[in-house]
C-alpha cells in the first residue's frame, strides 16, 4: 500500500512574513474591539429594568455593597426611613448607570473610529507595500531577461566575427589563386598575338573522352605547360576559348566564359563561395584520346577568344575583390549593429537596474511604515483592551449596587407591605444628543431626555441633561506627496518598452486621513513595432500599349507610399506586387513596316566589329543596321541616330544626327576592325552620346553582337548605368552568347528587348522584329 504523501507546507517569503504578522496583529485588534461592542450590549441586556424584577443577591451580600448609612437605616428598622435611604442608592446607582452607558457607548464610538482609521492606513500601506514587490519582481526578471540578452548579442557576434575571418581567409586564398592566373592569361595571348603576326595561328588538339566529351588544349608543349600551372577556373576558360576560336558561333553549345566567372554570395551570413563548374576527372570519363583539329582556327577568332580569356580572368580577380569587400562591408555592418545593439541593451539595463534601486529604498519606505502601523496597532489593543476592562469593572459595580438595592427593598416589603405602594418611578425617554462642537480633537455634547410619566408629585426622576466630551479623537491627516517627476528614458524604442516616474511621500497620512497614492507608476511605451513593413499606394493606370502589332504590353505600379522600418521588407519594383503585365496588340505585323513620321527618339547603334565576327559577319551587321535605320524616321525634332562600332576598341562612327542620308553613309563605309570584344568601351561611348541627346525624348542604344564581351564586370557596370539613361536592346548572334546574361542585361520585358539568330543570315529576318519592338507606332513599309 502506498503511503500518503506529506501535505505541502506553504512558507511564505522572507519578505512577506512580516506582512502575514501585521495582517494577524489587525485581526486581533478588530476582535478587541468587536469584543467591547458585544461587551456594551451584553451589559445593556443585563441590567435590571425595574423593581419588580426578582434580586439574586442575599440580604447579606446586599448589606456589604450598598452604602454604610443606608444599611445603618434599614439595620435599625424596616420601616418608610429605611425604604427612603434605599431608595436615594436605587436612584443614584440607575443615574450613575445611564452616564456609565453614555460613557461606554462614546469610548467604543471613538476607539472604533481609531480602529477604522489605523485599519485604513495599514491597508493603504499594505497595498503600497506589495505594489513595490510586484515592481521588484518585475524588475528583477526584466534585469535577467537583459542580462541573457546581452550574452546572447555577444555569442552571436562572436560567432560571426569567427564567420567573418573565416569568409577573408578563404577569399583572400580565391583571390590569390586567380591573380596567378593573370600573367599566364596574359602570355598566352600575346603568344596567340605573335603567332598570328606571321599569319599562322598555334596548332591545337581537340582531347576526346569516351562518353563523348572533349576539351582542347594548345599542341605546343610550352604553351600548355603554361595553361597546366592555371587554377581550375584559369584552365576551363583557356579550353572554352580554343573551342570557340576552332569551332566559331556555328555549334558552340558550352556554356559561356562568364557563367565559369560567376562569383554567387549565399545567404548564410557572410560566407562567399565561389562556384566553378569542372569536368569530371579523366577517371571518370574514361581515356583520353588527343588528336589535332580537323578546322584550324582563324586567327582573328584566337586572338578575339584569347582577349576574352584575359578579361574573364580579370574579372575573375576584380570579382572576388568585389565580393572581399562586400564582405568586410558586411562584416563592419554587423559589427556595428551588434555595438549599437550592445549600447543601447546595456543602457536599458542601466535604466532598469536604476529603477530598481529607487523601487528597493520606496521598498524600505514601504515596510517602516508597515512597521509603524504594527506600533499604532499595539497601541490601539492596548486601548481597546483597557476600555472594556473599565467598562466593564464600573458596570459590574453599578449592577451590583442596584442589585442590592432591590434585595433590600424587596426585604422592607416583606416587613411592611404597605409601604410597597410608595416606591414611585419616573418613565423617561431615550437620550437624544445634540451635535458636537468639533468633529475632532475634543469637543462638547449636551444630551437631553424628557419625562414621560411622573406618577407623583414627590417622585424622583433621573437626570434629563447632561453634558458630555465628544470626538476625543485626533483630527484627520491628509496624506501630502510631491509632483511626479518626469518620466524616465523608455527602455526600448520599439517592440514595447516601459517608462517610470515617481514621487515621495511629504506628510504621510494619520489617524483615517485621506491615503497616499502611488509613489512609482508605469506606463508603456515604444508601442510601435521595430520592423514594419512599407506601404504600397494603388495601382496606378495601364500605360499604353509598347507594340502597335507583334504582341505588345501595357503596365502598371504600385509606388512606395511609406518606407520600411527596422528589418521590416518591401517588395522590389520589379515583383509582381508592384509591377504588373498584361499583353496588347497581339495582331501580328505587316511584311515590311517602318516608323510612325512622328516617332520621337535618339536611337544610338552599337554594332561588334570583333575577330569573332569575321568579316562577312560583318557585312551582315552593316546590311541589318542600313534596314533598320531606313525604317526609322530619322529627321529634325523626330528621330536622331548614332553609330558606335567597338572591337578591341571603342569608336563613336556617327555622332547622334537628324539626318538619315549620313547615318547610312557612315554605316556603309564601316570596316571590320578584328580584335577584341570590347563592349564595356562601346556602352560608355553609347551612354555619352545618350548624354548629349535630348532630355525630352526617350533614347533606345541596339547592341548588335556575336560573343561575351571582354570585361564582363565592365560591361555590367556600363549596362547599369546606361539602363537609368535609355532602353537597352541586344540582338545577339549564335550559340556563343550566354542569353541568360543578356536577357537580365536587356531592358524589360526581355521578350521585347531581347532575341537571338543562329547566324548572321538571321539578322535581316529580324528587322521587322526590332521595328515593331522599338517604335510604340508603326506603318506600311
Amino acid at each position: 500500500r502506498q503511503s500518503k504523501p506529506e501535505p505541502k507546507v506553504c512558507r511564505a517569503k522572507p519578505r512577506d512574513r512580516r506582512v502575514a504578522d501585521l495582517l494577524l496583529s489587525h485581526a486581533a485588534v478588530v476582535a478587541s474591539v468587536s469584543t467591547l461592542d458585544v461587551g456594551v450590549a451584553s451589559i445593556l441586556r443585563g441590567l435590571p429594568a425595574g423593581a419588580t424584577k426578582p434580586s439574586r443577591v442575599t440580604e447579606d451580600e446586599a448589606l456589604s455593597i450598598i452604602p454604610r448609612a443606608a444599611a445603618s437605616a434599614y439595620l435599625l428598622k424596616k420601616d418608610a426611613s429605611a425604604l427612603a435611604a434605599v431608595n436615594d442608592v436605587y436612584q443614584g446607582a440607575k443615574a450613575d448607570r445611564d452616564l456609565l452607558l453614555l460613557d461606554c457607548e462614546v469610548e467604543k464610538d471613538e476607539l472604533g473610529l481609531q480602529v477604522k482609521a489605523v485599519h485604513t492606513e495599514f491597508l493603504n500601506a499594505e497595498t503600497r507595500y506589495s505594489k513595490t514587490q510586484t515592481l521588484l519582481q518585475d524588475l528583477t526578471g526584466r534585469i535577467t531577461a537583459t542580462q541573457a540578452e546581452i550574452e546572447i548579442i555577444q555569442q552571436t557576434y562572436n560567432s560571426q566575427r569567427s564567420a567573418c575571418n573565416e569568409t577573408r581567409i578563404r577569399g583572400r586564398e580565391q583571390l590569390a589563386s586567380v591573380q596567378k592566373d593573370l600573367p599566364v592569361a596574359a602570355s598566352l595571348y600575346q603568344a596567340a598575338v605573335q603567332a598570328c603576326s606571321g599569319g599562322i595561328p598555334p596548332l591545337l588538339l581537340q582531347c576526346n573522352f569516351t562518353n563523348g566529351t572533349s576539351v582542347y588544349k594548345f599542341k605546343d608543349a610550352a604553351l600548355q605547360k603554361q595553361v597546366t600551372t592555371m587554377s581550375g577556373i584559369g584552365g576551363k576558360f583557356i579550353s572554352m576559348g580554343l573551342e570557340r576560336a576552332v569551332r566559331g558561333a556555328k555549334s558552340f553549345q558550352a556554356a559561356s566564359f562568364l557563367e565559369l566567372s560567376e562569383f554567387h554570395q549565399e545567404d548564410s551570413g557572410m560566407k562567399t563561395v565561389m562556384h566553378v563548374k569542372k569536368r569530371h576527372h579523366q577517371k571518370q570519363h574514361g581515356e583520353l584520346q588527343c588528336a589535332a583539329t580537323q578546322d584550324k582556327p582563324s586567327c582573328d577568332a584566337l586572338v578575339d577568344s584569347m582577349a576574352t580569356v584575359q578579361g574573364n580572368v580579370r574579372d575573375a580577380a576584380d570579382e572576388l575583390r568585389l565580393r572581399l569587400a562586400k564582405a568586410d562591408k558586411n562584416c563592419e555592418q554587423i559589427r556595428a549593429a551588434k555595438t549599437v545593439d550592445m549600447r543601447d541593451t546595456r543602457e536599458r539595463l542601466d535604466d532598469f537596474n536604476t529603477m530598481l534601486a529607487d523601487a528597493s529604498a520606496q521598498s524600505t519606505v514601504d515596510a517602516t511604515a508597515l512597521n509603524s502601523k504594527e506600533e499604532e496597532y499595539k497601541e490601539i489593543k492596548g486601548a481597546v483592551d483597557k476600555g472594556v476592562g473599565a467598562c466593564w469593572a464600573k458596570m459590574k459595580r453599578v449592577e451590583n449596587t442596584i442589585e442590592a438595592a432591590m434585595k433590600l427593598r424587596e426585604e422592607i416589603f416583606k416587613a411592611d407591605s404597605s409601604l410597597e405602594g410608595k416606591v414611585k418611578e419616573c418613565e423617561v425617554t431615550k437620550w437624544i444628543r445634540g451635535p458636537c462642537s468639533a468633529s475632532c480633537n475634543g469637543g462638547v455634547q449636551t444630551l437631553k431626555r424628557e419625562v414621560i410619566a411622573k406618577p407623583s408629585a414627590d417622585a424622583k426622576c433621573p437626570v434629563l441633561e447632561v453634558t458630555r466630551k465628544c470626538n476625543m479623537r485626533a483630527c484627520p491627516v491628509d496624506c501630502k506627496m510631491t509632483q511626479f517627476g518626469p518620466w524616465s528614458q523608455c527602455t526600448k524604442s520599439c517592440g514595447g518598452g516601459v517608462q517610470t516616474r515617481s514621487r515621495t511621500i511629504e506628510q504621510a497620512p494619520l489617524h483615517g486621513g485621506m491615503p497616499c497614492g502611488e509613489t512609482v507608476v508605469q506606463r508603456v511605451c515604444g508601442v510601435k513595432s521595430c520592423d514594419e513593413d512599407c506601404k504600397l499606394a494603388s495601382w496606378t493606370a495601364w500605360t499604353g500599349c509598347t507594340k502597335q502589332c507583334n504582341r505588345g504590353h501595357q503596365e502598371r505600379y504600385r509606388h512606395v507610399a511609406r518606407s520600411t522600418i527596422g528589418q521590416g521588407s518591401c517588395p522590389s519594383a520589379i515583383s509582381l506586387e508592384r509591377r504588373q503585365l498584361r499583353h496588347c496588340n497581339p495582331d501580328k505585323c505587316k511584311e515590311k513596316i517602318k516608323c510612325d513620321e512622328k516617332t520621337e527618339r535618339d536611337v544610338v547603334l552599337v554594332l561588334d566589329s570583333s575577330g569573332s565576327v569575321g568579316i562577312t559577319g560583318f557585312e551582315m551587321i552593316k546590311k541589318y543596321a542600313v534596314e533598320v535605320v531606313t525604317a526609322l524616321p530619322v529627321k529634325t525634332n523626330v528621330t536622331h541616330l548614332g553609330v558606335v562600332v567597338y572591337g578591341t576598341n571603342a569608336t563613336a562612327a556617327q555622332m547622334l544626327t537628324d539626318k538619315q542620308a549620313d547615318a547610312l553613309s557612315t554605316i556603309n563605309g564601316l570596316t571590320w576592325l578584328k580584335g577584341g570584344t570590347n563592349l564595356a568601351a562601346a556602352l560608355s561611348l553609347a551612354r555619352q552620346m545618350v548624354r548629349t541627346g535630348r532630355c525630352t525624348v526617350p533614347a533606345t542604344v541596339i547592341v548588335v553582337t556575336d560573343g561575351m564581351p571582354m570585361r564582363k564586370l565592365l560591361a555590367s557596370t556600363e549596362v547599369s548605368r546606361l539602363k537609368e539613361k535609355a532602353r537597352l536592346y541586344f540582338a545577339t548572334v549564335g550559340l556563343a552568347v550566354n542569353k541568360g546574361i543578356y536577357k537580365q542585361w536587356s531592358s524589360w520585358p526581355p521578350s521585347e528587348n531581347f532575341w537571338n539568330v543562329a547566324n548572321f543570315g538571321g539578322l535581316m529576318t529580324h528587322v521587322n522584329t526590332t521595328v515593331a519592338d522599338i517604335c510604340p507606332k508603326v506603318v506600311d513599309a
